[in-house]
């Protein structure tokens, strides 16, 4: 009886699509929500920005917006609420430069959900809390040139994260919890908090 040889064939590595995220003023927030794509997820990247008039969401890297490149929202009075649900993301909010920032009115959440993701807050003021939470995976959370009235609080996922605070002021408590894995927590250039600063690095 002969032997049949086993032949075994590499199978084609999957990665996710980028998504379609919607975009909307609601009730004078403006709402960020990433492409859940029947429960899959997508890999996404935006740009938030403001030309001083209005704020702008632009899709980086074949992300779409509101199925376009792009939206300019209605004004915003209230609150930026990002959350991108699963698939590695990417999100940055840009302000011009450090004496040109770009304001949020009231408070700034970013959730990055379950993936690899990218989280960048530079020369951005929050006047009131920062809620920043990478979501699990390998994550990177970088808060540069900024301003927070209130009380901060950056949360890691449950695998390594880098989470950064460079040239950055709180007017509240700060709070840096990169839950569990091996972390990397740095905290550099002239930063400050008004109240606490609790550091958690994991394990």
């Amino acid at each position: 009886m002969s032997r049949r040889p086993l032949r075994i064939e590499s199978l084609e590595r999957r990665m996710l699509m980028a998504g379609d995220v919607s975009v909307a003023a609601v009730r004078g927030n403006l709402v960020i929500t990433g492409d859940a794509n029947l429960g899959v997820g997508a890999d996404e990247s935006i740009l938030i920005e403001h030309d001083g008039t209005n704020y702008s969401v632009t899709g980086l890297s074949g992300t779409t917006i509101n199925g376009g490149a792009g939206f300019v929202p209605a004004p915003i009075a209230r609150d930026i609420i990002v959350d991108l649900k699963t698939g590695n993301d990417n999100v940055e909010i840009l302000g011009a430069s450090i004496n040109n920032r770009l304001v949020v009115p009231r408070n700034l959440t970013i959730r990055g959900g379950t993936g690899v993701d990218s989280i960048t807050v530079e020369n951005v003021l929050v006047q009131g809390v920062l809620n920043v939470d990478g979501g699990a995976g390998d994550n990177t959370v970088k808060i540069k040139g900024s301003r927070v009235n209130r009380d901060a609080l950056i949360k890691g996922g449950l695998d390594g994260d880098e989470i950064t605070v460079d040239s950055s002021s709180f007017g509240g408590k700060l709070t840096i919890d990169a839950l569990g894995g091996t972390n990397e927590i740095y905290v550099e250039g002239v930063s400050s908090v008004a109240r606490d600063a609790l550091l958690k690095g994991g394990v």
